[in-house]
């Protein structure tokens, strides 16, 4: 499930968030990545959007089967240091 950001309309949100969420919602994971981390993030690291599309951008990559890089994303997302990662079965 991707994280949807309600912004205040005064907020200027690139269009690039846009078009990475409606990328992930259509199932290019791949294309939603480089949307979410090269168009938006290296684009603009610090708006009101970057943690959600840091969100999204672990969900696209987890959705990819790229889970150690999600889990730092979603740790830095979230503003979290230090998370326990159960080891795999």
């Amino acid at each position: 499930m991707l994280l949807t950001l309600q912004m205040p309309p005064h907020l200027d949100v690139p269009e690039s968030l846009d078009v990475a969420i409606a990328t992930a919602e259509e199932g290019s994971q791949r294309d939603a990545v480089d949307y979410f981390r090269t168009r938006t993030l290296e684009a603009n690291s610090e708006g009101p959007w970057t943690v959600g599309a840091k969100y999204n951008l672990a969900r696209a990559l987890e959705a990819q089967g790229r889970a150690t890089k999600d889990a730092s994303l979603l740790k830095s997302a979230a503003g979290v240091t230090s998370v326990h990662t159960p080891a795999p079965s």
